[in-house]
């Protein structure tokens, strides 16, 4: 994974090719092999845009993110709505930043 990481406006710029080709990588994997389950672990900018993939195939989707992501990007609410499974049946996150189903809690 250390591959895709990059700080800095320029390493950003020069990994979005990579990120891109792995995008492509995942949606063949997807299109090839038989899943139940794509259990996407924060990284929120690259991992919703997987589970609306997976999603759009038929495959559950059960979001693993720290609560951060609700006070950082409120907005992301509804698209993990939309393309994630909450289990068991449970209600999806509040607009407020509960932590839901989806997340888990971490010290800070």
């Amino acid at each position: 994974m250390e591959h895709y990481s990059a700080f800095g406006f320029a390493e950003v710029l020069s990994s979005i090719p990579k990120h891109i080709g792995l995008m492509k990588e995942l949606e063949a994997l997807l299109d090839r092999e038989t899943f139940d389950l794509v259990i996407p672990i924060d990284y929120p900018g690259f991992n919703l845009r997987l589970a609306e993939r997976a999603k759009r195939r038929g495959i559950k989707v059960l979001y693993f993110i720290p609560p951060a992501v609700w006070a950082w990007h409120s907005s992301r609410v509804e698209k993990l709505r939309k393309f994630c499974d909450a289990p068991r049946g449970e209600s999806s996150p509040s607009r407020r930043g509960s932590t839901g189903p989806m997340a888990s809690t971490h010290d800070t």
